[in-house]
């Protein structure tokens, strides 16, 4: 599956890791560098398993880890509209 970000939101790194802001709901979120760059890696348009791949290496972290820690991520991402899925 491939997602990218919504139109409404603007994303910026900061030196905690990132700032997530949702401009049609005036809400905000922020998220550790990881979960950042996993969202940056997704919304460029890559897959779920190449950004899982990516960030274990980049980061030294298991894959089964990573791989479920980015669809946790992409679960919340999606509940709160900062995400969406496309087609293929």
């Amino acid at each position: 599956m491939k997602y990218i970000l919504s139109d409404s939101v603007a994303m910026t790194r900061t030196d905690y890791g990132y700032v997530i802001l949702d401009t049609r709901k005036s809400k905000y979120f922020q998220v550790n560098a990881v979960a950042g760059e996993m969202l940056k890696l997704l919304a460029s348009g890559r897959c779920v398993s190449d950004v899982a791949q990516s960030v274990a290496d980049t980061y030294d972290i298991p894959g089964t880890r990573v791989l479920r820690d980015l669809e946790a991520l992409i679960s919340e991402a999606l509940g709160a509209c900062i995400i969406e899925q496309v087609s293929e």
